[in-house]
């Protein structure tokens, strides 16, 4: 593997919008100080800075430009000088708080803590008493080693309104800001305890005990808050739901929640926070008794079921969830959802090898929707199950071409057109693959269909053996859609044109015709042609042409052999970018089909140790928050 292709893989990961590079040092004229703050190029000359005004964003009216300049040179690690900058600024106009504040941070950036306090205190002397800067000040004394005078500045803080609540918040943040937690809780009970509100900071609460892992603690102050607020029950039901999926927190919050239920055991909430932990459990016959049961006491029944089957389908236990939607069609047969429901038991049925199965289903439910967006979502269904799983793609076509009749932008239009164009790609037919994508350009405003369409052009200028185009059209699109899904992929096949290119092109065209003939359908003639180019170590993108024999075998349910093949690439080039990538496929294929969590988790902990940089890192960790092991 070349340095060039590193590099190349880490555009993604680098990519990010900042502002223009400032080369020059602040100077304040030393006749002290005037309107006009000069700027010293490193190349010698000197430009006013009423030149750069024009130039400089102002972000409110009463930030000065000179702020937003000091801003930028931060950005650039110049905190010296953005703080000369300033202190200038601030003398002649101590009460604007854009400046103090940005002033505050220049300071902060060079660690004088000395010079942050000293600033506090002056702040302090024009508004007395202000909770924000007495926490700021707090914060300060705390980072000098002045622990009784930050504790004696908080006591303050509290003393000038002990009915505030929002005092207690403050004082209790600067003390978790320095790593006090229990100080942090204690200021919590004891303004609940002033205030008579045994209800009030159970939010700030539930996050610190959170941050000191006493989880079941923590479930309690969560589920006040969530009885509390209404406004905030989504995110307090999140928090909640989010904790149980912790590694090692399950014994603590089974105990928290099956005490809420017996305290309060007419509340939906408590109900369905216990069947999701149920079903986190793996007890999904127990989960949903209790999911029935929220139900039952919610203003809208049958909403906590539906929201579990398709739970269900994400962790790919098809069976049950097949069996509980067949009992809420029979439970709530006019039910807002059910049309949801039965997509779900649709994708069920296909999960457990029926596709005419889910295909009769979904026909069945067209009838019910003569007209609309509803009726076209099921004929885009029904393409969908004909192009992908019952590899029919004549007869997805007459279903996508309903959906592409629609009139207008319409992102459901759009996704058919695509569909129609891969389409035409499996029948060999680019030309006209390329005008229906186009066309779909036109059907949606939103971007990442757009993106999806430059993606799905570059591709057939590959498949035609127009590199150079094909490269010109990749790197376009990494430059519109930076951020994009398809910007990985994009630079990925930007690194194997660039690599692989020459005068014979012999395993460029061979790559090409692998990816063409699995995109029209021809799995076979695509392993051959990968075959032909990892059988040499030396080739330069035989790891590519590895990895996909092993997702070509995946796909085939060869589940086993796809798994070695992702360990051979892995042994045979252990510097390809595709590592961690592979060790992400094997989790996937040991927490799926294979069935072994230990493995699953041996491999997702393999990239968090070996390949800290990875993109892959913060979806590793949500597996492994979801991953159940055996005792």
């Amino acid at each position: 593997m070349t340095m060039t292709r590193r590099v190349w893989k880490c555009l993604p990961l680098i990519i990010a919008v900042c502002l223009a590079p400032i080369d020059g040092i602040a100077q304040v004229s030393p006749d002290g100080p005037t309107d006009t703050i000069r700027i010293v190029p490193q190349g010698g000359d000197r430009l006013e800075i009423n030149e750069l005004r024009g130039q400089i964003r102002v972000l409110r009216d009463d930030v000065p430009p000179e702020v937003t300049l000091a801003e930028r040179m931060m950005q650039q690690g110049m905190y010296s000088e953005a703080r000369e900058l300033l202190t200038s600024l601030w003398q002649r106009d101590p009460d604007n708080q854009s400046i103090s504040g940005a002033l505050k941070r220049a300071i902060n950036g060079l660690k004088d803590y000395s010079g942050l306090k000293a600033v506090l205190i002056a702040e302090l002397k024009r508004s007395p008493g202000d909770p924000q800067l007495m926490s700021e000040l707090a914060d300060a004394q705390f980072l000098l080693g002045e622990r009784e005078a930050a504790e004696k500045t908080i006591e303050d803080l509290i003393a000038a309104d002990p009915q505030d609540a929002e005092r207690y918040r403050f004082a209790a943040r600067s003390y978790s800001n320095n790593g006090r937690y229990i100080d942090g809780i204690m200021m919590f009970r004891r303004g609940r305890e002033i205030l008579g509100d045994s209800l009030v900071f159970a939010e700030e609460l539930g996050r610190m005990f959170e941050a000191r892992r006493e989880y079941a603690a923590a479930v309690d102050e969560h589920f006040r808050w969530l009885a509390a607020r209404p406004e905030s029950r989504t995110i307090a039901q999140n928090r909640i739901t989010n904790l149980i999926k912790v590694p090692g927190a399950l014994s603590q919050i089974t105990e928290a929640l099956q005490r809420i239920v017996r305290a309060y055991p007419q509340n939906e909430y408590a109900h369905s926070l216990y069947g999701d932990l149920l079903f986190e459990s793996g007890s999904l016959d127990s989960a949903f008794i209790h999911f029935r049961r929220a139900d039952e006491l919610s203003g809208q029944p049958g909403e906590y079921q539906a929201h579990a089957i398709d739970r269900c389908i994400e962790k790919r236990d098809f069976e049950t969830a097949r069996a509980q939607a067949i009992a809420f069609r029979k439970l709530y047969p006019a039910h807002p959802r059910t049309s949801q429901v039965l997509f779900a038991q649709a994708r069920a049925e296909l999960g457990l090898g029926r596709p005419a199965v889910a295909i009769g289903m979904l026909k069945d439910l067209a009838t019910q929707f003569p007209e609309g967006e509803e009726r076209a979502r099921v004929d885009f269904e029904i393409g969908e199950l004909y192009l992908e799983h019952a590899v029919e793609p004549d007869s997805a076509r007459s279903y996508f071409n309903k959906v592409a009749a629609r009139q207008g932008r319409d992102q459901l239009r759009a996704k058919a057109l695509l569909r129609l164009g891969d389409i035409e790609v499996r029948h060999a037919s680019l030309a006209t693959a390329d005008s229906i994508y186009r066309e779909a350009l036109t059907a949606t405003p939103r971007a990442e269909d757009r993106e999806e369409v430059a993606f799905r052009r570059a591709q057939i200028l590959l498949f035609q053996g127009e590199y150079d185009r094909c490269l010109e059209a990749l790197k376009s699109l990494a430059k519109d859609f930076p951020r994009g899904l398809y910007v990985n992929d994009a630079l990925e096949l930007s690194v194997v044109l660039g690599e692989s290119k020459d005068q014979m092109n012999w395993s460029l065209d061979r790559y090409a015709g692998g990816l063409y003939a699995l995109r029209r359908g021809l799995a076979d003639s695509a392993l051959v042609l990968f075959a032909q180019l990892a059988a040499d170590s030396a080739n330069k993108i035989a790891d590519e042409a590895l990895f996909q024999i092993a997702g070509i075998n995946s796909g085939r349910r060869r589940y086993e052999q796809a798994a070695e093949e992702y360990r051979s690439m892995i042994s045979r080039f252990p510097e390809s970018f595709l590592v961690p990538r592979a060790w992400a496929e094997i989790g996937a294929l040991y927490e799926g089909p294979l069935a072994d969590p230990h493995q699953a988790r041996e491999a997702y902990q393999t990239i968090l140790t070996d390949h800290k940089d990875s993109p892959l890192v913060e979806n590793v960790r949500l597996r492994l928050q979801r991953l159940t092991i055996p005792q």
